[in-house]
């Protein structure tokens, strides 16, 4: 455990405060239609395996219709919102700067105030995963 006292864990937290947010543009990114056309393919493929007689053949038939319905949807109407997604990328990173550079004043208030803004940071996260995603959305932006 010697090795750890050799590490900079200003420059550790530097690199995390950058990472964060793109490791969550990543994952926004990385979410699509391929998660819901693997269901829909399996779901088709139990389909398949029920017998025409079988009683909830139909409510499976009623779901993949509308798992199909959902899929068209999404095919056609979802956006990203990048504008929101670059702001966030902006703020997020701005928060976590000032908030490891508030690590280093030898103050109590200043741990405080740095927590505070990695919370903040953290919502912005979150945000920013919103934005990036990929859904259905409004003239304006909005998640319908």
């Amino acid at each position: 455990m010697d090795f750890l006292a050799d590490i900079d864990w200003a420059m550790v937290g530097r690199a995390a405060a950058g990472l964060a947010p793109v490791l969550t543009i990543a994952v926004g990114l990385s979410r699509g239609p391929g998660a819901m056309r693997s269901r829909l393919k399996h779901d088709v493929e139990l389909l398949g395996m029920l017998s025409e007689n079988a009683g909830p053949r139909g409510a499976m038939e009623a779901y993949v219709t509308k798992q199909i319905e959902r899929l068209e949807s999404y095919e056609t109407d979802a956006k990203r919102d990048w504008g929101s997604a670059v702001i966030a990328l902006v703020l997020v990173g701005l928060l976590f700067w000032a908030a490891f550079a508030l690590f280093g004043v030898d103050h109590w208030a200043g741990d405080i105030a740095a927590w505070s803004l990695i919370v903040i940071a953290a919502a912005g996260l979150s945000s920013m995963y919103d934005s990036i995603k990929r859904i259905p959305r409004d003239e304006k932006g909005k998640p319908r």
